[in-house]
C-alpha cells in the first residue's frame, strides 16, 4: 500500500513538473561561465548552474567571458554575451518583450502567427516577426541593431523608424536618435561572425 501511495505521488510530482515545464514563459538553457539570474521581486542575484524556467520580469546577467542561452515559450532564442543584462518584460499571446540593458544578444526569431518580438534598449526599439538580429548596447547606452536574416523595424525616441533587412545595420543614440538621419540611415554589411564567436564576443 504504501508502495502505490509513494508511486500515486511520484507520478503526480512528475505531472505536476511537466505541465509547468509545458507552460514555461522563458528557460534559461545553458551557460557557460559565471551567469546569474534575479527573480522579479528580489534583490538577490543567484548563480545559475543549470537550466532555470523564467518568468515575466525575471533577470538574467552575464559577467565578463560568460554567456548564456535563453529560450522563450514561442520557441524565440536569445544568446547573450558577455557583460550582459536582459530582462523578461511581457511574455504574451501576442507579443513577447525583453529589455537588454547593457551588452549584447542575438535573437532568433520565429513566426508564430501575428506575435511581435519586441526588443527595447535606452535608446531603440526593435519589432519582428520573424528574424535573426543583434543589438548591442555600449556603457554611453548606444544602440547598434544588426539584422542577419529577416526584416526587423527600427525605432528611437522620437517615433524615427527605419526597416532593416538582411545585412543592414543601423546605430540608434538616446539624445540624437537614428544615424545618420532616417533618409540614409541603413548602411549595408556583411555578416562574417559566426553565431559562436558573436556570443563569446566581449562588448
Amino acid at each position: 500500500m504504501r508502495y502505490i501511495f509513494g508511486l500515486c505521488l511520484a507520478v503526480a510530482a512528475a505531472s505536476s513538473c511537466e505541465a509547468q515545464d509545458a507552460a514555461f514563459t522563458g528557460k534559461l538553457l545553458g551557460s557557460e561561465g559565471f551567469v546569474q539570474y534575479l527573480k522579479a521581486g528580489s534583490i538577490v542575484w543567484t548563480p545559475v548552474k543549470s537550466s532555470k524556467l523564467l518568468e515575466t520580469g525575471d533577470k538574467v546577467r552575464t559577467d565578463a567571458g560568460a554567456k548564456a542561452e535563453v529560450s522563450l515559450n514561442d520557441n524565440s532564442k536569445i544568446s547573450l554575451g558577455s557583460d550582459s543584462v536582459l530582462i523578461l518584460d511581457q511574455i504574451a499571446p501576442k507579443e513577447n518583450s525583453v529589455e537588454i540593458i547593457a551588452g549584447k544578444l542575438q535573437a532568433s526569431v520565429r513566426r508564430v502567427s501575428d506575435r511581435k518580438f519586441m526588443t527595447l534598449t535606452l535608446s531603440a526599439l526593435c519589432e519582428t516577426s520573424e528574424a535573426v538580429f543583434e543589438v548591442e548596447v555600449d556603457s554611453a547606452g548606444l544602440t547598434a541593431v544588426n539584422v542577419v536574416s529577416g526584416a526587423v523595424q527600427v525605432s528611437d525616441s522620437g517615433n524615427n523608424t527605419i526597416t532593416l533587412t538582411s545585412n543592414q545595420r543601423v546605430l540608434v543614440s538616446h539624445e540624437n536618435g537614428l544615424h545618420p538621419p532616417p533618409a540614409a540611415v541603413v548602411e549595408n554589411t556583411v555578416v562574417q561572425d559566426s553565431v559562436e564567436e558573436f556570443r563569446g564576443s566581449t562588448p
